[in-house]
């Protein structure tokens, strides 16, 4: 009976120390299968406003390229710059930053139906894939619309911000029938929009641009 009484605890110790570590080992196993299931989702959208980013973005776009040249619905891209954001980063915390562009986030979300696309690009940008537009003026339309959403005053921990956007527009295919083409003008739209302080601009060629602007 006393070797019995003596083997017992020397004998539990071990058991308890291998279903402590089966139980460890299990938790790890289900941490990274959660940890798995998640980075698809990180890979293709903002963390902090659950939008796509700009490569589920551009994978959308290039496929509505695709389904576009099939005789498919047209669209628009938007290109869609908020300004004042480095000002408020250099009298703010980042935190205060970021909420400015999730509520600017969740606004552009509210004027836009499912079948649209609204990207993050980066801290200041968002890319809008508007789909079923013909026109520049359907189009322009709309960007007025983002633009006077975005004009309202926000208020991010009892402070009022105001913003200034620029939007550029891209049609497809008038303004190009591939998604690098269209991105790039639509660009090159929001930063003349930028630079007259309009709301936004249509895509114009370069060429046509200089013979309005030597005609005013």
């Amino acid at each position: 009976m006393s070797n019995i009484s003596q083997m017992g605890p020397e004998s539990a110790a071990p058991a308890g120390s291998v279903i402590e570590g089966g139980l460890r080992m299990v938790k790890m196993e289900r941490w990274l299968a959660q940890t798995q299931r998640g980075l698809p989702w990180l890979g293709l959208y903002d963390g902090h406003t659950g939008l796509p980013n700009r490569s589920l973005f551009c994978d959308r776009l290039a496929q509505a390229c695709i389904a576009v040249n099939r005789h498919a619905t047209p669209f628009a891209v938007l290109i869609v710059h908020l300004h004042d954001l480095e000002k408020i980063a250099s009298e703010h915390a980042h935190e205060t930053v970021e909420a400015v562009v999730v509520e600017s986030a969740q606004r552009l979300q509210a004027l836009f139906r499912e079948s649209d696309t609204i990207a993050r690009f980066g801290q200041d940008e968002f890319g809008i894939l508007l789909m079923g537009t013909r026109s520049a003026k359907g189009a322009s339309m709309v960007s007025q619309r983002i633009a006077d959403c975005l004009h309202k005053p926000l208020v991010v921990k009892e402070r009022e911000f105001q913003l200034r956007v620029s939007i550029g527009i891209a049609l497809n295919p008038s303004h190009g029938s591939d998604d690098a083409a269209l991105l790039t003008n639509a660009t090159h739209a929001m930063r003349r929009a930028a630079h007259t302080h309009r709301d936004y601009e249509v895509y114009t060629p370069l060429s046509l641009l200089t013979q309005m602007e030597r005609a005013v």
